[in-house]
């Protein structure tokens, strides 16, 4: 159960992969920051990590849902986890906003499940910060629950006869 657990958070990791500026400055045109993102998705379903490799900082600051305050991150590591996870992992951008040290991305990944053999469909929102042509700084939110519903998993609520009431 932990290293799905782990597929599944490395899955959400690769929302970061668009949030670039490619060797651009900061503040470059958003419409050369899009296209430069467009690029990266191709790359990344491609399979061509190299290109990942010369867009993001070698560790830089992943914040999602359940870790608001930020850990270290290595793209790579990330990119070889969710390959293996998903096989025919896919991206597509859905909406995209570029505006100064940032873009926002709302995009879809589809894939297959390499333990399950199920196929899942997941919505990713992130944004990226950008410093000196690099990515330094990531905050996302991924439908996690859609994708473990979609994979088969069961949420069980607790019961309420053993919750406790907070102190007051």
């Amino acid at each position: 159960m932990k290293k799905l657990v782990a597929a599944f958070v490395i899955l959400v990791f690769v929302g970061i992969f668009l949030g670039l500026s490619y060797g651009f400055p900061a503040d470059a045109p958003a419409v050369d920051a899009k296209a430069l993102i467009k690029k990266v998705v191709d790359a990344t379903n491609n399979r061509k990590p190299e290109i990942l490799d010369q867009c993001y900082e070698p560790t830089f600051t992943y914040h999602n849902e359940s870790d608001p305050v930020g850990v270290e991150a290595d793209m790579m590591m990330i990119y070889d986890g969710a390959i293996e996870s998903s096989p025919d992992l896919k991206a597509t951008i859905e909406d995209m906003i570029a505006e100064k040290d940032k873009v926002a991305v709302r995009m879809i990944y589809e894939g297959t499940n390499a333990k399950y053999h199920k196929k899942f469909k997941m919505v990713i929102h992130w944004i990226a910060k950008i410093e000196k042509g690099k990515i330094v700084e990531v905050w996302n939110v991924s439908d996690i629950q859609g994708m473990r519903d979609q994979l088969g998993f069961k949420t069980t609520p607790p019961d309420v006869n053993t919750l406790k009431t907070p102190a007051k």
